[in-house]
């Protein structure tokens, strides 16, 4: 099973859902945006047993790493991606996920130097070529962002894509655990929902109309990015089997 954690309504698992259910694979949400006020923290309940958990994708939220005391569940949250990278399980971060992630490796979390919102290009590094989540692609990715923080690479750590505005775009932690600033996942709905709640932020004709003069090769994109993830969770699952 695949587990995916959502911290806001309005940034779900977007074509990463899509992807899952047309492959057939088995996944379960836990959304934290159910949750609100004082009784957030005890109503989220991360699993113990994880013998059954195949893989965890951490997404993205409107929260700071940092605001544990505005987002409590925040602090069980990060206790939860420390057991699940010490038994190297495969985890996907993505933005906030990524940060969370650094954050388990005990990396600096912090705001950026630019705050990135909009279409970018991120450049591959020459160890992405060999990477099992980003082989495949050639020397740069069409990426979406919207993020204010930024992280630091901890000890180990590879970086796999830079950007111009904030360096550290995508991250292999460790052997099983992926980063990514920007949001593969992001569907048109989704991004509507974005620029319609945050409507003094943004351009939104920028933003809507980038996404139809790229929709063909940036959905192959992502898709490109699950196939992967998938792939490395399929070789685990037969290494567990043998």
């Amino acid at each position: 099973m695949i587990l995916i954690i959502q911290h806001a309504e309005i940034e779900g698992p977007g074509t990463l859902e899509i992807f899952f259910r047309q492959r057939q694979f088995d996944f379960k949400v836990i959304d934290l945006s159910k949750t609100s006020g004082p009784q957030r923290l005890t109503k989220v309940v991360f699993p113990n047993d994880l013998s059954k958990l195949e893989a965890l994708v951490v997404l993205g939220g409107s929260m700071n790493v940092y605001q544990e005391a505005e987002f409590p569940f925040l602090r069980p949250e990060i206790e939860f991606l420390k057991r699940v990278v010490a038994q190297n399980i495969p985890v996907l971060g993505i933005c906030l996920g990524a940060q969370l992630l650094a954050r388990v490796f005990q990396a600096g979390v912090f705001k950026a130097p630019v705050r990135e919102i909009g279409w970018s290009k991120v450049y591959l590094c020459p160890e992405a070529c060999q990477d099992p989540l980003l082989k495949g692609f050639g020397d740069r990715l069409d990426v979406f962002q919207w993020h204010d923080d930024t992280f630091e690479l901890p000890p180990g750590a590879k970086l796999l894509a830079r950007g111009n505005g904030c360096r550290n775009q995508a991250v292999r932690f460790s052997e099983s655990a992926w980063g990514l600033q920007f949001h593969p996942e992001v569907s048109l709905k989704m991004l509507k929902d974005w620029c319609y709640s945050f409507p003094g932020e943004v351009d939104k004709e920028k933003i809507l109309f980038g996404y139809f003069d790229r929709q063909e090769k940036y959905l192959h994109q992502a898709k490109t990015i699950y196939a992967n993830f998938t792939g490395v969770i399929s070789n685990k699952r037969s290494q567990v089997e043998v």
